[in-house]
């Protein structure tokens, strides 16, 4: 809004100046100071006014005139200055009213064009977002969308707030970057809010309404589960859960392939995560948050990617070759994660008495009785999770009591027969003519015995020794 004041130098007029020169013409030192200008510089009413702010006793007088304008004083005729002249007009778009001030003797002191504009345009209605989905302060940050035009420039908010907006809102200069400060009440909850914006002509837009949920307490019982603590893959699965109010998000930190941003989940869901190159152990950790950004307590993970990694086994504990034993201890793995649950395995194959060839829950940890009878057993494991679709099997094979056999090789001349045990290294043999001084496995040795006794010994390749004897 233009507002001029008098006496001022007269740069940057678009109107013309006339200055008395006879009798009694005030001069710049003596000239009263006094202003005028147009309520409203642009307006989306029919109406306006001049106002002029001017001292009293000066006897100056005013004369304003202008097409397609009604006023409340009569157009073409000098009168004594008013501090109001209300104004009136139909048409849409520039107007303009000619203003003549002359001196209380009627010589003239100026002539100046005073321009305003009319106008029905509405803003549309505001597209209304915030910085976040949720808060956990009561301090907000409302966005509007950046193609308002730049003639709307005021904003009004009421609702669920607090601060300068308690009591109702009231109108707001809107900044250039769009970017609103707000405070909402203190509980948490979902606050509503109604926005609508101003032009420059006062006109209003369309009311919209808007809410951002308030939550200061975050998820609990998070987690983030892995099937197993390796993998030959550098793509895991990972299971998150989480108990919260509203959405959920998550991203992985460490030894991953790329580090992201956050990621919405469902509680219970399966998501990929993508290691870093290379085998090795990789350190994860993992960080759950709500909308609010209120944040879980950092889940720490750690997972092993080896080349050949199976993803169930059945194993002999201590990695034994041999067994003299009938009573074996196997360890089983079948990877999975806790949703999974109730697991069963099943143990088929040369194995005897209670708890084999049926479903049974899972166990690491399983005592078995191997048939009787020397010689090679193979045991299986099958798994089965709560979809009843069983796994493939898997094998693990333990020889049963080592022994030696001696034939009649016809004469003095006898065949040692020993077993071919899996990681076998070597056999020695004494109480034969014959040198076998850890030699490598043959189907049978001929011997000429020495001794009443021939004795074998096994060396097996996990460093462990057994010695049978028999007589020739």
């Amino acid at each position: 809004m233009t507002l001029k004041t008098w006496p001022r130098p007269l740069f940057g007029l678009t109107a013309s100046l006339s200055f008395g020169c006879g009798v009694g013409a005030d001069t710049a030192s003596t000239a009263p100071a006094f202003t005028y200008k147009m309520e409203r510089q642009a307006t989306g009413q029919k109406h306006d006014a001049l106002l002029v702010d001017f001292p009293d006793g000066t006897g100056y007088q005013l004369r304003l005139s202008g097409d397609d304008l009604t006023s409340d004083t009569p157009f073409g005729e000098f009168i004594p200055f008013r501090s109001r002249v209300d104004l009136a007009y139909d048409s849409l778009g520039d107007h303009s009213l000619d203003l003549e001030i002359v001196q209380k003797n009627l010589t003239p002191y100026l002539t100046d064009k005073i321009t305003w504009t009319y106008s029905t345009e509405v803003p549309d209605p505001p597209i209304v977002s915030f910085s976040q989905m949720a808060t956990s302060t009561a301090n907000v940050t409302m966005m509007i969308a950046g193609n308002r035009k730049g003639i709307t420039n005021e904003i009004w908010v009421e609702g669920d707030l607090a601060g300068s907006h308690a009591n109702g809102g009231f109108w707001d200069p809107l900044p250039d970057s769009n970017l609103y400060l707000l405070q909402v009440t203190p509980a948490d909850g979902l606050k509503s809010m109604t926005v609508k914006l101003r032009n420059i002509y006062g006109n209003e837009s369309a009311t919209v309404k808007t809410s951002i949920l308030k939550k200061s307490i975050g998820p609990i019982n998070c987690r983030a589960d892995m099937n197993a603590a390796g993998s030959a893959s550098s793509t895991i699965g990972m299971q998150l859960s989480a108990t919260n109010i509203g959405p959920l998000f998550y991203a992985v930190f460490g030894d991953v392939d790329k580090t992201t941003d956050f990621i919405q989940f469902t509680s219970g869901s399966m998501e990929q995560v993508s290691l870093s190159a290379g085998v090795g152990t990789k350190n994860l950790t993992i960080k759950i948050r709500d909308a609010a950004s209120n944040y879980c307590d950092d889940i720490k993970k750690t997972i092993t990617v080896t080349t050949g990694y199976v993803a169930q086994t059945i194993a002999v504990k201590g990695d034994l070759l041999w067994t003299e034993s009938p009573s074996v201890d196997f360890l089983l793995r079948y990877d999975h994660f806790p949703s999974d649950e109730p697991i069963q395995m099943k143990i088929t194959g040369d194995v005897t008495g209670t708890g084999v060839n049926q479903w049974v829950p899972y166990q690491q940890d399983v005592l078995v009785t191997l048939m009787p009878g020397s010689g090679e057993k193979k045991v299986f494991a099958q798994f089965m999770d709560k979809t009843l679709v069983p796994t493939f099997l898997v094998e693990q094979t333990i020889f049963f009591d080592p022994s030696i056999d001696i034939e009649n090789a016809g004469g003095a001349l006898r065949n040692v027969i020993v077993s071919n045990v899996i990681g076998l290294s070597n056999v020695s043999i004494t109480g034969c003519q014959e040198p076998y001084n850890k030699v490598a496995y043959a189907a049978s040795y001929s011997c000429t015995p020495t001794a009443a006794t021939i004795a074998v010994t096994y060396t097996f390749a996990d460093g462990t020794n057994l010695t049978k004897t028999g007589t020739p």
